[in-house]
């Protein structure tokens, strides 16, 4: 009779334990970013950590800084295993601030860094140009005054010829060498004032941009109790993780 007794004592457990273990389900969210903050109505979950819940009608909420707020309802039944994952997607907002970010770091790059090499190579070649027909406005004078002197001290006629053509043409070479030399100077010194006014008005402008900024919105936070103990005293503080 005890026997009987004891067996049917543990049935009856074995049935309450299956009843009880039976009336839970198992719900399971994977966020990203994995540390977006969760809650399944008042309950707190963590990314990728199975939790056991009632089952019943909950609202599912998730959020992270900088990401849309998601929500849905979630449907919990006996037995069930749901598990969910999610990407949680930039918000607008933040979307437009990084644009206008991008835009706001180009125009200062650009105004401050850019002008000065650009007008510093164009100088740099100007000069080199201003060099060069100076060194042969000198050669093309040189040789038409050599031509000058052997026409002048010539005897012979093919000689006087000869040295005639040859002073003709270095100094039509030296004339259009020295009008060059003129246009390649007013454009030297037109390129430095320009570029000397432009790179100092890009510099100031550069300098009054505004900096876009992001107000970050709070939707959804954790609040924790934290036991501490410190030099023999007890505390407990209240934290909120956003």
């Amino acid at each position: 009779m005890k026997t009987r007794i004891k067996i049917l004592v543990f049935i009856g457990l074995m049935m309450l334990t299956t009843i009880g273990y039976s009336q839970t389900g198992t719900v399971k969210i994977i966020t990203n970013p994995s540390k977006a903050i969760i809650r399944l109505d008042t309950t707190l979950l963590k990314s990728n950590v199975p939790v056991q819940v009632k089952p019943g009608d909950y609202t599912l909420k998730m959020w992270s800084p900088k990401r849309r707020f998601y929500e849905q309802k979630l449907t919990v039944k006996s037995d069930s295993n749901i598990r969910l994952m999610k990407t949680l997607t930039f918000e607008p907002e933040y979307l437009k601030y990084q644009k206008a970010l991008r835009k706001y770091k180009y125009k200062r790059v650009t105004r401050k860094y850019l002008p000065i090499p650009i007008f510093l190579g164009l100088s740099i070649y100007n000069f080199k140009e201003v060099s060069k027909y100076s060194s042969k406005v000198d050669e093309n004078y040189n040789n038409a005054i050599n031509q000058q002197e052997s026409y002048n001290t010539a005897r012979f006629l093919e000689s006087i010829e000869s040295h005639k053509v040859s002073y003709e043409g270095y100094k039509n070479a030296y004339d259009e060498n020295r009008s060059k030399l003129n246009r390649v100077k007013f454009i030297t010194y037109s390129t430095l004032a320009i570029g000397t006014f432009v790179s100092w008005y890009l510099l100031r402008n550069a300098s009054k941009l505004e900096k876009p900024v992001y107000q970050e919105k709070t939707l959804l936070s954790n609040l924790e109790f934290n036991y501490i103990q410190s030099e023999g005293s007890n505390f407990v503080m209240l934290t909120f993780n956003f």
